[in-house]
Order: structure tokens, then C-alpha cells, then sequence
């Protein structure tokens, strides 16, 4: 999908109230082609607030931008946690694959579990 049609699928999820509460959001995107921070941030703000879990995957190919997706992928832990204590949202445990632990700093190769 990319950048634009996994923020929009998301959005309908949520727009439709097919996104449970208490949900873990898997989303892999940034195998077609790079993706900034702001993007993944814009794609982040179209959960919906029942998600329990957003977890990111990291990706994993041979073309050029992988290596700069995944490393704004593991920035977006640092982000992710200014943000959502700054607006005093709910907080919700994000990570780049399946939920792991929030305080996990481990690096594998793609996809990786490093929380975010």
C-alpha cells in the first residue's frame, strides 16, 4: 500500500468503528519506498484511541531506502512517548513487530521487536 493507502485504510477503520477496543494495531509499510518520520506520524494519528497496541514492523528488501525506514521506525519510540505525555493522551504500547515489552532496546535482524 504505502504511505498514503495505509493512512487512509486506517482511517476508514476507524471511521467505521471496525477497530475494537482494546485492538493490537500491526501495521508494516515502507517496503515500496521511503517513508519520513512525519509520515509515520501522520499514519499514527489516524489510530483510532481504542488500540491498545500499535506496533510497527520493520522492513526488509534489498532496495536502498529500507535501512532509512527502519531506522525511523526505531526512532519513533523516543517520539511516540514525548507525544502521548505531553497530550495527555491514554497511553497506548507501541512497538515495530508484535507487543513486546515497552523497556526492550533489543535489535534483530527485519523484522525486529524493538519497542517504539
Amino acid at each position: 500500500r504505502g504511505f498514503n493507502g495505509t493512512r487512509e485504510a486506517i482511517a476508514q477503520m476507524r471511521d467505521r468503528g471496525t477497530v475494537a477496543k482494546g485492538t493490537t494495531l500491526i501495521v508494516q509499510v515502507g517496503t515500496n519506498g521511503p517513508i519520513s518520520i512525519a509520515q509515520y506520524e501522520a499514519i499514527i494519528a489516524e489510530v483510532p484511541s481504542t488500540v491498545k497496541t500499535l506496533a510497527f514492523m520493520t522492513v526488509h528488501s534489498t532496495v536502498q531506502w529500507i535501512s532509512g525506514n527502519n531506522d525511523n521506525i526505531k526512532a519513533l519510540q523516543s517520539l511516540t512517548q514525548k507525544s502521548t505525555s505531553s497530550t495527555g493522551m491514554p497511553s497506548r504500547r507501541r512497538s515495530n513487530c508484535a507487543p513486546t515489552r515497552r523497556t526492550s532496546a533489543a535489535a534483530s535482524r527485519p523484522p525486529t521487536s524493538t519497542p517504539i
